[in-house]
C-alpha cells in the first residue's frame, strides 16, 4: 500500500504516516530537461498527521521500483472544507543552500572526484559514477553546489540522478549518481486505442538560427577567440531574402560554459557547431497520456520508466505518426498507478511509408537465414547402419559411457553430441572490421551485425566475441595510438524494429529494436568496454568474449549493435571492431 512518511526537518525523525486512503489527489513530477522534481498532493486538515504538514518538514514517498524519493514541504494551503494542498520540492534542490563553491581550479580530476568536490560539506555524497574520464574545471565565480553538479554533468555528457537509501526506519544515505544515461529501451510500444490514451504535438520555431558566432573564454589580455559557424541547409529553409534576392542568416552568439583559457579554435568551432545543430530545426514536443499496463496480470513487461526510450503509433494524425522518443518529463500518482502523463524529447518521427519501408527491409534481413548447405559444411554425415543406430540410442539413454563412444545418430533422428565432438558448428562474423568511435562533429559510426539460429537446434554452446584492432591515428603531423572509447555492445532479438538512417550522415545509424535487449553489462558484466590503448611497441588486437548460451534460442534471429558513448575527439576514440558468433550444437 502506498503511503507518505513525514520526517522532522531537523533530524529526520518519523513524525507520522499518511496512508493511501487519506491521499485525495497527488502528482509526482520529474523533468530530465531541468533536473527538477516535485510532489504535490491533497489531504485532510483534521487528522493527527495534519499538524506536521508545515515548517519545511520532509516527505518520503515510494518510487516505482522499491526505491524512495525525498521531498521538502515548501507550501501548504488549507481550505474551509477541511482539505489541505501540499506542495513539496525534491530534497536534492536544497543542496543549493548547503555550501558554496569558491573560485578555484580542479586539474586532472575524475568524474567521481568532481562529484566529491561539489558535494563536500553537504549531506549528499558521490554514489554510482559510470563515467571514467579526467577533466579540468575552472570555477571563476562563486557557485552553489547544485549548479556546479549540473555543469559537471554537461561538461562530460552525463546525467545526474539523486537518490536516498533507508534501513526501513530512517535515511542512512543521500547519493548523487552520475550516469551515462538515465532510463533504457525496454521494448515498450504504445498504440492509440490500446494503451495510448491521448497525444499532443507542439511545434516551436522561436529559437531558430542558421549561423552562430562562437565566443571563447576571456584570455589574460582581455581578448576572446571567435569563430563563425554556418549551416547552408538551414539558411535555405529559414533565411529571408533581401532586396538583392540574397538569403540572409538568422545569426546569434554562443559562449560555451567553460572557463578554459587554453580553448583552441578547433574546440570552439566544435562546441559552436554542436550548439547550432540544436537550433537549426523547429522544436517539437509531444505530450501523451499512456495507460500503465505494468500492473495488469500478464502484462508486467509493458512497464516504462522516467528517462526510458519508447515507441508510439497513432494513425489519427495526418499523416499517421510513428515515433521513437525518450521520456523527458513524467507525471505519476503513487495511489493510482493505472495512468501516467509523459512529455517526450530526443525523438525520431517517421511517416507511415517510412516505417513500412524500414519494416520491409528488416523482414528481408530476417528471412536471410543461414542456408542448409552452409550448415552441412560443419556437420558430420548421418550414419545409417543398424549397429551405429543402436549405439547412438544406447548413448541417448545413458546406458554407455559418452567418452568412449563416437558421435552417432539416434533412430528418432537426433544428431547426438558425444564425447569426441559435436555434430554442427557454425560461425557468423562481420566480413570486415567496422569503424566505431568519433568522427566529424555530431557523428559516431555504429557497427552492426546479424545472425540466425535454425529451428529445432539444440544449443550446446554459444559465444559472442568482439575484437578491436589497434589504431594508429594521424592528424596533420601528429601521430597517436588509440582505440574505441566506452563501447556499448547491444544484443537483441529481431522482431519489431527499424533501421535508423539519416541521409548524408553516419550519426546515430543503427538498428533500433522494439524487442528484448541485452546490454554490455548483461553480456560481459561491465558497463562499457574500453580496450587497452595500444602503442607502437605493442599494437596487439584486443578481444572480449561472452557466453550467450542462456540468452539465444533456436529458431530466432538476432542483431548486434556496437556504439561508442565516449569521447568526441577522434584521436581519443577511433576503433575498428569485428564480431564473431560461434554456435555449437545438434539438430533434430
Amino acid at each position: 500500500m502506498s503511503q507518505i512518511h513525514i520526517l522532522d526537518q531537523q533530524n529526520d525523525r518519523i513524525l507520522d504516516v499518511i496512508t493511501e486512503k487519506h491521499i485525495l489527489e497527488d502528482v509526482h513530477k520529474q523533468s530530465l530537461k531541468d533536473t527538477l522534481e516535485t510532489y504535490n498532493f491533497t489531504t485532510f486538515t483534521n487528522k493527527q498527521f495534519s499538524q506536521f504538514l508545515e515548517k519545511r518538514n520532509r516527505l518520503i514517498i515510494p518510487g516505482e521500483d522499491g526505491e524512495y524519493r525525498e521531498f521538502i514541504i515548501e507550501e501548504t494551503i488549507k481550505n474551509l472544507n477541511h482539505q489541505a494542498e501540499v506542495y513539496a520540492k525534491a530534497s536534492y534542490l536544497e543542496i543549493k543552500k548547503q555550501a558554496i563553491i569558491y573560485p578555484q581550479a580542479f586539474t586532472g580530476q575524475t568524474a567521481s572526484q568532481m562529484i566529491g568536490h561539489a558535494t563536500n560539506n553537504t549531506e549528499w555524497r558521490p554514489g554510482i559514477v559510470e563515467i571514467d574520464k579526467y577533466r579540468t574545471f575552472e570555477v571563476d565565480s562563486h557557485r552553489n553546489p547544485f549548479a556546479f553538479l549540473k555543469t559537471i554533468a554537461k561538461e562530460i555528457d552525463a546525467e545526474l540522478r539523486f537518490r536516498v537509501e533507508t534501513d526501513g526506519n530512517r535515511i542512512i544515505g543521500r547519493f548523487v549518481d552520475l550516469l551515462e544515461r538515465r532510463g533504457r529501451w525496454r521494448g515498450r510500444e504504445a498504440t492509440f486505442g490500446k494503451d495510448l490514451a491521448s497525444i499532443k504535438r507542439t511545434e516551436k520555431t522561436d529559437n531558430i538560427f542558421t549561423a552562430l558566432v562562437g565566443i571563447g573564454p576571456e584570455r589574460e589580455d582581455g581578448s576572446h577567440l571567435e569563430v563563425l559557424v554556418e549551416d547552408q541547409d538551414a539558411l535555405e529553409r529559414w533565411g529571408r531574402r533581401d532586396e538583392n534576392d540574397e538569403l540572409q542568416h538568422l545569426i546569434g552568439t554562443y559562449e560555451p560554459q567553460s572557463t578554459s583559457q587554453d580553448m583552441t579554435e578547433s574546440e570552439l568551432k566544435q562546441y559552436t557547431q554542436t550548439e547550432l545543430n540544436k537550433r537549426i530545426n523547429a522544436v517539437i514536443e509531444f505530450e501523451a497520456d499512456i495507460v500503465d499496463l505494468e500492473h495488469v496480470p500478464g502484462l508486467e513487461n509493458k512497464r516504462f520508466r522516467f528517462g526510458d526510450t519508447i515507441k508510439m503509433k497513432y494513425t489519427g494524425f495526418e499523416p499517421p505518426l510513428y515515433l521513437e522518443a525518450r521520456i523527458f518529463e513524467q507525471e505519476r500518482s503513487i495511489v493510482d498507478r493505472s495512468a501516467k502523463k509523459v512529455k517526450l524529447g530526443d525523438f525520431t518521427e517517421f511517416t507511415e511509408e517510412e516505417a513500412q519501408n524500414v519494416w520491409k527491409e528488416l523482414q528481408q534481413q530476417i528471412n536471410q537465414k543461414i542456408p542448409e548447405s552452409r550448415l552441412e559444411e560443419y556437420a558430420y554425415s548421418k550414419p545409417e547402419t543398424d549397429n551405429i543406430t543402436k549405439d547412438a540410442n544406447r548413448l541417448q539413454t545413458g546406458s554407455i559411457n559418452a567418452n568412449t563412444v563416437p558421435l552417432k545418430t539416434a533412430s528418432n533422428g537426433s544428431q547426438l553430441a558425444g564425447g569426441e565432438g559435436v555434430l554442427s558448428k557454425f560461425v557468423t562474423q562481420m566480413p570486415q572490421y567496422q569503424h566505431v568511435g568519433a568522427q566529424h562533429v555530431g557523428a559516431k559510426p555504429i557497427a552492426n551485425a546479424s545472425f540466425s539460429i535454425p529451428d529445432n537446434f539444440t544449443i550446446v554452446s554459444a559465444e559472442l566475441a568482439i575484437s578491436a584492432l589497434p589504431v594508429r591515428y594521424q592528424y596533420s603531423e601528429q601521430v597517436s595510438w588509440t582505440n574505441v572509447d566506452q563501447a556499448n555492445i547491444l544484443l537483441f532479438e529481431f522482431g519489431q524494429g527499424y533501421y535508423d538512417y539519416a541521409e548524408e550522415s553516419d550519426a546515430g545509424l543503427g538498428f533500433v529494436t522494439m524487442e528484448t535487449e541485452w546490454d554490455t553489462n548483461d553480456l560481459f558484466g561491465i558497463n562499457r568496454w574500453t580496450p587497452p590503448r595500444p602503442s607502437s611497441n605493442n599494437p596487439e588486437i584486443e578481444m572480449i568474449s561472452a557466453d550467450i548460451k542462456d540468452i539465444v534460442e533456436a529458431g530466432k534471429d538476432y542483431h548486434i549493435k556496437i556504439e561508442s558513448t565516449g569521447s568526441n575527439a577522434p584521436d581519443e576514440n577511433t576503433g575498428f571492431l569485428r564480431t564473431v558468433v560461434t554456435i555449437i550444437g545438434y539438430q533434430q
